[in-house]
Parts: C-alpha cells; structure tokens; sequence
C-alpha cells in the first residue's frame, strides 16, 4: 500500500451493516480507495452522507486533497462531482478525480 496508512470504516444502523469506506492516508492527501453500499441500502443517500464526512476528516487533518478513481459508466462520478471533486485525468475506462480542501484555492 506504499506511503498511505489504511483506514476502514463501517456504517451501522441497528448492528446491520449497510456500507464500506476505504481510506488511504498519507502525509498530505486522503484517498478514498472504495466506497460500496450493499444494494437493498443503494440511492437512499449513503454515498451522500459518507463523502462529506471522508471530505471533512480530510480538512481536520489538514489534508490538502481529497483524491479517488472512479469508472468512467459508474454514476457515482455523479455523487463527486456534487461533493466538489474534479477530473484530473482520464484513463480508456477510469478517470482520476480529486478535491482541493484549502478554501483559499477555491473561485
């Protein structure tokens, strides 16, 4: 996992599982490896709520970006783009995404 520590979190409600956050951290940026919500909990606003959460432990550690890879047909890019993330870089089916967490390079 190179550089990056790994860091797992587990959404519960009522000791039922509902979602899977992976997240790498290194000395300046947070990745966020996998994010997967079982299918029964899907587009009920998991995702929405998880990545603001992943956004805000990032600026309390004082990260300066939030990155991740996404398919290119997965609608999650969606749910980035949303939460402020941009494409960085295109891939034949992936494309790289991140969020710059200092509000000072914001426009």
């Amino acid at each position: 996992m190179s550089a990056y520590q790994k860091c797992e979190l587990f959404e519960v409600v009522g000791e039922i599982p509902f979602g899977f956050l992976l997240l790498r951290i290194n000395a300046s940026e947070l990745y966020i490896g996998d994010l997967q919500v079982l299918p029964e909990h899907q587009r009920k606003g998991v995702g929405t709520y998880a990545m603001p959460r992943a956004i805000e432990l990032a600026k309390s550690r004082g990260f300066s970006k939030v990155k991740l890879k996404v398919f290119k047909f997965n609608p999650a890019k969606n749910l980035y783009i949303r939460c402020g993330f941009s494409i960085v870089a295109e891939e034949p089916h992936i494309l790289e995404m991140e969020l710059d967490t200092n509000p000072a390079s914001w426009t």
